[in-house]
């Protein structure tokens, strides 16, 4: 979750993230990231530890959810 930047054919770092995060799905999954997780808190989601992945755009592991 982030602000996109839009330059030229880019979708700056919130969008490298989220389709780093997102090659971590399977069919029909969605995975998350502990910041999202964090954001929707209380919603009532049920949220399945897939542990932490080192992402290339990011220079530390982020721990990584399938949401239900």
């Amino acid at each position: 979750t982030g602000e996109i930047d839009l330059a030229g054919d880019t979708i700056g770092e919130t969008g490298e993230i989220a389709a780093a995060v997102a090659g971590f799905a399977g069919p029909g999954e969605v995975i998350v990231s502990s910041a999202v997780r964090n954001l929707v808190a209380g919603s009532g989601l049920n949220f399945t530890d897939r542990g932490a992945h080192a992402l290339h755009v990011l220079p530390e592991a982020v721990q990584l959810y399938a949401a239900g």
